[in-house]
């Protein structure tokens, strides 16, 4: 059975990189807004859909697209080290087949 090590391309290990940090930021984006529009349900009027409300989400949102860019670039001009050792315990075997 042989190995192949094949390490993910600088580009695509960035862009994974980046959709990971993208996603995981909009879901905590998401949990805020939540929290925030039952909160005035909760809380009373007070927590109403204010000015200060729609800046708090399109900061969080802002934040999430900066984290995602920031991370492409960090990734993509600073990759990881390639570990043979660690891509040969995780590299997928490759069994010869027949043509039948």
């Amino acid at each position: 059975m042989h190995m192949l090590p094949i390490p993910p391309s600088r580009e695509a290990d960035a862009r994974n990189r980046m959709s990971r940090t993208f996603w995981q930021g909009l879901l905590i984006d998401v949990v805020v807004a939540v929290v925030f529009s039952v909160g005035p349900m909760l809380v009373g009027s007070d927590f109403a859909f204010t000015g200060y409300y729609w800046v708090t989400i399109g900061t969080l949102t802002a934040k999430t697209v900066v984290a995602a860019v920031v991370s492409y670039f960090a990734r993509k001009l600073v990759p990881p080290e390639f570990d043979p050792s660690r891509a040969a315990k995780e590299a997928t075997p490759i069994t010869p087949t027949t043509v039948t």
